[in-house]
């Protein structure tokens, strides 16, 4: 037994080595490719003689603003000279310049390239001190920034812990970034708030849950059920509240009653951990020769880069022919009456699974803020709602129905209203968020035709509807609406 356990010990000091050699690989992806982020210009200006020489034009920036947030889809169009004049109006921080700004400027210039008449706009826009400035006081311009700006990270370390509401508006992928997590956990000294909670929620680092479970054993609760079978977590949260007892998977409370709790995480279950990294990190440096091999293969196998939520990149064959998706499929008739009802259960965890992330960003071609499981059902099956990164005053969310590899999408597409508390709903804050739906039934017929009905709760009202498969896409049938 001794013999067997100094042998992980020492092939996982070795596979701790190895994962360093293609750390930088992992980063890369766990964080990338950009998607529809264009690389973004670093261009030195002098921006204090730059403001010197144009004021804030107040009367130009109402002008732009009032036909800006008009009721309706913005169909004009402002130019350098006024988008610059914006810039200089939000860092005096001018009524609704800093809306503007955001919608505005930073819509139009992320698909603009740089030409000689905004090389001037783009080196203000896109500098990291003006940056900081405008967002000291209107956090929500980050959702304006591409994640490809080479300074990303480092706003968010000097932004957030004093304003922790900038997490709320950095991309999902950085969300789950181990140094954000961590500085959201300890941006107050507090036993319990809602920045622990929501640290907890996406951090992918399992010393950290560990840390956090340690700190405040309730917060076990936050994790999904997945992350629940650790032995380490189960047992320090019981040690520090045992409020979580019923909350504990079966086989660890089994685990618990046989060895008692005490002892579990001291001996057997270091070993099996050290085991589960060594494999891990194993897995890192297989991972480039078996890209290699795939990618000598056939031209028309189409490849997959999958990690799992610790990081572990793998390389697999997606098995799609060219011409024949996921969508391809033909137009059923749903018969409701050989509908058979399927189980589910409701739930709202926050994703933090990079394949899942790719997949539903690839799709869609939009970076994600939000995304959240909110039911599974079946054999496998998973419900999502989604929230991408607006772009100027069009916003989208997204129901995303997951069954196997297969992805089912039904949007909901809304335009920014002046309040900027209003978009999907009335007084939805501006987010299309998991707690207003709730899936209340699933069905499948005998020709494999699902069949989802959801509540969507408002401020006054609560909708019913009906999505159904039709030719591998969602298609939402109106059932009814109540006020609450």
């Amino acid at each position: 037994m001794i013999k067997k356990t100094l042998f992980f010990m020492i092939v996982g000091l070795i596979g701790v080595y190895a994962s360093d050699i293609d750390q930088t690989r992992v980063n890369s992806f766990l964080y990338g490719p950009y998607l529809n982020d264009a690389p973004v210009p670093v261009i030195a200006v002098d921006i204090p003689q730059l403001f010197k020489n144009n004021p804030c034009n107040t009367d130009d920036l109402n002008k732009v603003a009032n036909d800006f947030f008009a009721l309706g889809k913005w169909r004009g169009s402002v130019g350098v000279d006024q988008q610059l004049n914006i810039a200089v109006c939000a860092k005096r921080r001018v009524t609704n310049a800093a809306s503007l700004l955001e919608k505005l400027v930073y819509a139009s210039q992320n698909v603009t390239a740089v030409a000689t008449a905004n090389r001037q706009l783009k080196g203000v826009i896109y500098n990291s001190a003006y940056i900081l400035s405008i967002a000291s006081y209107y956090p929500k311009v980050f959702r304006a920034i591409p994640d490809s700006h080479p300074d990303y990270l480092n706003m968010i370390e000097q932004l957030l812990p004093k304003n922790p509401q900038v997490f709320n508006n950095i991309t999902l992928r950085y969300k789950r970034h181990p140094w954000v997590t961590n500085a959201l956990f300890n941006v107050k000294y507090s036993y319990d708030d809602i920045y622990k909670h929501m640290a907890i929620q996406y951090t992918n680092d399992p010393n950290q849950r560990k840390r956090f479970v340690m700190h405040n054993g309730l917060l076990y609760l936050e994790l999904p059920v997945e992350k629940r079978t650790d032995p380490y977590l189960a047992y320090h949260a019981y040690v520090q509240n045992d409020f979580v007892y019923p909350f504990i998977p079966t086989k660890i409370k089994e685990t618990f009653k046989e060895d008692g709790a005490i002892m579990v995480p001291r001996y057997m279950t270091k070993l099996v951990m050290l085991k589960q990294a060594f494999y891990r990190k194993l897995n890192l440096v297989w991972t480039p020769i078996k890209e290699s091999l795939f990618n000598s293969k056939k031209d028309d196998v189409n490849m997959d880069i999958i990690a799992d939520e610790d990081g572990n990149i793998e390389v697999t064959p997606n098995a799609v022919a060219a011409g024949n998706t996921d969508e391809s499929f033909e137009d059923e008739v749903v018969d409701e009456s050989i509908q058979k009802p399927i189980e589910f259960r409701n739930e709202r965890t926050v994703v933090t699974d990079v394949r899942i992330i790719n997949k539903i960003e690839n799709k869609k071609k939009r970076r994600l803020l939000n995304l959240w499981r909110i039911a599974q059902f079946g054999d496998g099956g998973q419900v999502f709602v989604a929230m991408f990164r607006p772009q100027g005053k069009e916003n989208l969310g997204t129901i995303v129905v997951k069954q196997n590899e297969r992805y089912m999408f039904s949007d909901y597409a809304a335009v920014f209203s002046m309040d900027g508390d209003s978009i999907w709903r009335i007084k939805d804050d501006g987010t299309f968020s998991s707690k207003t739906f709730s899936l209340d039934h699933v069905t499948k017929s005998d020709d494999g035709i699902w069949h989802f009905r959801f509540s969507w709760k408002g401020e006054y009202t609560t909708n019913e509807f009906d999505l159904v498969e039709e030719g591998g896409m969602l298609v939402k049938e109106f059932v009814n609406y109540y006020f609450e």
